[in-house]
């Protein structure tokens, strides 16, 4: 990283930026084209031990379906807490930030592990009193789960 003074080392609080975000962007290979493909998706986040895991869900089928199952590996980007700071002495503007970005590869969960992978998303957006999903649903959706196996935490914060 080049401005190391915004890194963020700490496990702990790149996990509360992780957990603070609403959404996390998956890039993925797209061998029939010149451009990765690029998808923002609804997540969840879990420690276990000492691995970093993302969940996210699809429709059985389409396009990130097909790339994920051709190559796994991914990267991904989240964010929160962006606004922008003008500074009026120096007419100039910055951006304050918190992010994460990584890299890791994804597999498909099933059974038990499909049903946790989505137990964990909804608790990413319903913390304190998660609802129930309909069972039905998650016979007819795919549930990924993402080993991280590198990450960046990064945070920009000026005040005037």
């Amino acid at each position: 990283m080049r401005r190391k003074d915004r890194e963020i080392s700490d496990q702990t609080q790149i996990l509360s930026v992780m957990h603070a975000c609403e959404s996390v962007y998956i890039a993925m290979e797209d061998p029939h084209g010149d451009v990765p493909y690029l998808v923002a998706l609804s997540y969840g986040v879990e420690m276990k031990e000492e691995e970093i895991l993302l969940y996210f869900h699809s429709a059985l089928e389409g396009k990130k379906v097909d790339l994920l199952n051709k190559n796994p590996k991914v990267r991904f980007f989240m964010h929160q807490g962006h606004g922008v700071v003008y500074d009026p002495t120096k007419h100039s503007c910055t951006m304050n930030y918190e992010s994460v970005s990584g890299i890791g590869y994804v597999e498909e969960l099933q059974g038990k592990e499909k049903l946790h992978g989505l137990d964990v998303l909804m608790q990413h957006y319903y913390p304190t009193d998660t609802p129930p999903y309909q069972e039905k649903v998650a016979e007819i959706t795919k549930v990924y789960c993402m080993h991280i196996e590198s990450l960046t935490g990064k945070k920009r914060e000026k005040r005037l």
